[in-house]
C-alpha cells in the first residue's frame, strides 16, 4: 500500500480547519510564573464602616439594544411573508407596530422590525463540541476492534510512516493522539471523503489519491488552502 492514509487524515483535518469565511485566530496559552508574594504587613487594612451605614455598589450599565429597522410594504406582501423573511413572528410585528388587523396592510406602509431575530435555532446538536477533540471518553473507543469489525478496505489498508508499516487503525490512533482529535471523527472523515469504511475495494487511483475529485465532491480554496468537502459537483 502506498503512502496515502496518513496524507488523507492530515488533509481531512485541513479541510475542517480551512473551510471558513474569515481567517481563524490561533490562541497560544502560556503558563506565567506567579508574582513575588507580598508581605501581609504591607497590605492595606480594610476600614470598618460605622454601624447602620451601607455601601452602594455600582453595577455596569446594560448595553443598549440594537437600533430597530424598518421595512416598506411592497405589492404582494403579507405580514406572514414579512415575518418569515426577517426571522420573526406575526405576533411580534403586530405588537411593536400596534396593528389590530394583520389583513389591513397597504403598499408603502412602514413596518418596524425587531432589532434582533426572535426565532431560535434548533435544539438538535448533530455533533457536540466534545466529540470534535480527544476527550477522556475517546480512549474508551477501540479503533482496532471497530476497523476489523467492518471487514472493508480500511481493515486491510496500510501505510509506511518513517520506514515503518502501520495499519490504518494504528495511523488513526497516532493522528488522534498527536492532533488531539477524536478517532471517531477521523473515521467519519475517511468514510466521507474516500468511502474506505464501507467499501470493500477502491480503485487504484483512489489508493494513490483518496481525495481525488469524485461525484458530489467539491474542492474549496480558502485563504490559500486547498480543502475538500462534499457538495454539488463542479467542473
Amino acid at each position: 500500500m502506498r503512502k496515502t492514509l496518513l496524507a488523507l487524515l492530515l488533509l481531512a483535518l485541513a479541510a475542517v480547519a480551512c473551510v471558513r469565511d474569515t481567517p481563524g485566530v490561533i490562541v497560544i496559552t502560556a503558563t506565567f510564573l506567579p508574582e513575588e508574594a507580598t508581605s501581609i504587613g504591607s497590605l492595606p487594612l480594610a476600614t470598618a464602616l460605622p454601624a447602620g451605614q451601607s455601601t452602594q455598589i455600582s453595577f455596569p450599565t446594560a448595553l443598549p439594544q440594537g437600533q430597530p429597522t424598518f421595512y416598506v410594504v411592497q405589492p404582494g406582501d403579507t405580514l406572514t411573508i414579512i415575518a418569515e423573511e426577517n426571522g420573526t413572528t406575526i405576533e411580534t410585528l403586530l405588537e411593536i407596530n400596534d396593528i389590530a388587523n394583520p389583513d389591513t396592510l397597504f403598499v408603502g406602509q412602514t413596518i418596524e422590525l425587531p432589532s434582533t431575530p426572535l426565532v431560535d435555532g434548533p435544539d438538535y446538536v448533530m455533533l457536540p463540541d466534545s466529540k470534535m477533540v480527544r476527550a477522556p471518553g475517546s480512549s474508551e473507543f477501540d479503533v482496532q476492534a471497530f476497523v476489523q469489525a467492518q471487514n472493508r478496505f480500511i481493515s486491510r489498508a496500510t501505510d509506511e510512516v518513517n520506514n515503518e508499516v502501520l495499519t490504518a487503525a494504528q495511523i488513526i490512533n497516532r493522528v488522534a493522539l498527536e492532533y488531539s482529535v477524536d478517532p471517531r471523527l477521523l473515521l467519519a472523515l475517511i468514510e466521507y471523503l474516500g468511502g474506505w469504511v464501507s467499501r470493500e475495494t477502491v480503485a487504484e487511483s483512489e489508493e494513490d489519491n483518496p481525495l481525488a475529485p469524485q461525484p458530489m465532491l467539491t474542492v474549496f480554496r480558502a485563504k490559500g488552502c486547498t480543502c475538500s468537502s462534499r457538495g454539488p459537483q463542479t467542473t
